[in-house]
């Protein structure tokens, strides 16, 4: 299904649901990934995370418009490579949500 939410909240946020009803193979295809990331997908043997992962990036794109970027602080805090917004993650089940902010 893909997004099945796109807001703008009060000009400076913006967030995103992702309803994860794809299959491995193709979340994976729409993505360029870097190898550092490709290793950590393949580090995960659940396949359920691994549909969380690729949603959350898949998902980072269609809020940005363009191939973002997340990373991690060694905290595993994440954020964008770019620093062009704070971000936020989270995921149940079969959804997965970002909330960006230009603002801490």
């Amino acid at each position: 299904m893909g997004v099945i939410l796109k807001n703008d909240l009060k000009g400076s946020c913006r967030l995103g649901i992702w309803e994860i009803t794809e299959e491995y193979d193709e979340l994976r295809s729409k993505l360029s990934l870097e190898t550092e990331e490709v290793r950590t997908l393949d580090g995960f043997q659940n396949n359920s995370r691994k549909l969380e992962w690729l949603s959350v990036r898949r998902l980072i794109n269609e809020l940005t418009g363009s191939n973002t970027r997340i990373v991690y602080t060694e905290a595993r805090k994440p954020y964008l490579l770019d620093n062009s917004s704070h971000i936020s993650i989270s995921h149940s089940k079969n959804y997965t949500a970002i909330l960006m902010s230009k603002f801490r």
